[in-house]
């Protein structure tokens, strides 16, 4: 009996569960180097799904590719996707590079040539038109204090404002 009881609610907890969309980006101001550091972490399964439809290949899988090969495509998903804002005018995104670990992707890039930033922004689209409950969390860190926004929906830009 407590077999058929056990087996009921875990297939109701199956029918009712949705899965989580979510993505992190971790943006730090090195005031050595004048940069922002930025790393945006994604799970891959959801990355290739929104490629794929952006690219209209349904073949495409990441892992598959050459490393020159996936940092093209990655590098031309991030133009499309991210935007980063400095005392409010929008700055160039250099791509750095990527590391896959395991189901996750971590697309590093960096915007250069920036002196004591105050205000910082960032549109970040990322995943918002593949999944209507994606959630996109910014952290930005300045000089040891830490800020951060969630983008979704419609709602895909934020800035920060650091003293």
């Amino acid at each position: 009996m407590k077999t058929i009881f056990l087996l009921a609610v875990l297939n109701s907890l199956s029918i009712n569960f949705h899965p989580m969309h979510i993505s992190v980006c971790e943006m730090e101001y090195d005031e050595t180097r004048h940069a922002l550091e930025i790393t945006q972490r994604v799970f891959l399964d959801d990355l290739e799904k929104e490629i794929r439809d952006e690219i209209h290949n349904a073949e495409l899988i990441i892992t598959d590719l050459s490393k020159k090969d996936t940092d093209l495509i990655l590098k031309a998903y991030i133009k499309r996707h991210i935007n980063i804002f400095v005392e409010k005018k929008e700055k160039t995104v250099r791509y750095v590079g990527h590391e896959i670990d395991r189901d996750a992707v971590f697309i590093y890039f960096e915007v250069v040539e920036v002196v004591s930033p105050k205000i910082i922004g960032i549109k970040n689209d990322v995943l918002l038109g593949t999944f209507e409950d994606q959630v996109n969390l910014v952290h930005i860190e300045k000089g040891g204090k830490l800020q951060s926004l969630k983008l979704e929906g419609e709602e895909d830009m934020g800035e920060v404002i650091f003293n």
